[in-house]
């Protein structure tokens, strides 16, 4: 199954989308913010990455621009925003710099579930 690496400074949502994930059966790793998620995807390679936009340290956005600018290898990776920031502006300021999806929280856990599966079945092909 695929791994999935879940970016978010707030434990509970990040705990709680890490536990739905498990459920359906995907290997999960947790990042505490944008810099500790770009060390985890440069040493783990997860399948896709779940991410929170506002962190501290580095937040999605710039995590995105830097693993699309910087690493050859990991453009593709798939790449998926859960945020807070619901603003049109905002949504399609995150799907130009490279992400593929964009979610809102609250977390729409079945949502969530049928995006990363899809995501991830484009990806396999």
């Amino acid at each position: 199954m695929a791994t999935i690496l879940c970016i978010d400074n707030e434990p509970l949502i990040r705990q709680d989308v890490a536990e739905d994930l498990r459920e359906a059966g995907y290997t999960i790793l947790e990042a505490g913010d944008g810099r500790e998620g770009m060390e985890m995807i440069l040493y783990h390679r997860p399948d896709l990455v779940i991410s929170d936009i506002i962190m501290p340290r580095m937040d999605g956005y710039q995590l995105v621009e830097e693993l699309r600018e910087k690493y050859n290898l990991l453009r593709e990776l798939p790449f998926i925003f859960l945020t807070g920031l619901k603003e049109n502006y905002q949504i399609i300021s995150g799907l130009s710099i490279g992400a593929q999806n964009y979610l809102t929280k609250p977390v729409n856990f079945r949502l969530l579930r049928t995006t990363v599966a899809a995501r991830l079945s484009q990806n396999s092909h």
